[in-house]
């Protein structure tokens, strides 16, 4: 299986996407965002514990709603 393949996407009947956006600045420091193109909210992070919960947040949320979605439709 290669990644794209149809096989890749196993029985998924959704999927999501986030871009994480980092940037590294002179004397170290991290920041960025988290960026989830299909609502457009921007989650801001200046550390990477922080970047780390706010992707896990993410995650949380969207399959959280996902499965509620899933449950009113059955």
């Amino acid at each position: 299986m290669t990644e794209g393949d149809p096989a890749d996407k196993l029985s998924a009947t959704r999927q999501f996407v986030v871009v994480v956006r980092v940037a590294i600045e002179g004397n170290g420091e991290v920041t960025g965002e988290l960026v989830d193109p299909i609502s457009e909210q921007r989650r801001r992070f200046t550390e990477l514990s922080a970047l780390a919960d706010e992707v896990r947040n993410w995650i949380e949320d969207v399959v959280g709603k996902a499965i509620d979605d899933q449950h009113r439709t059955e």
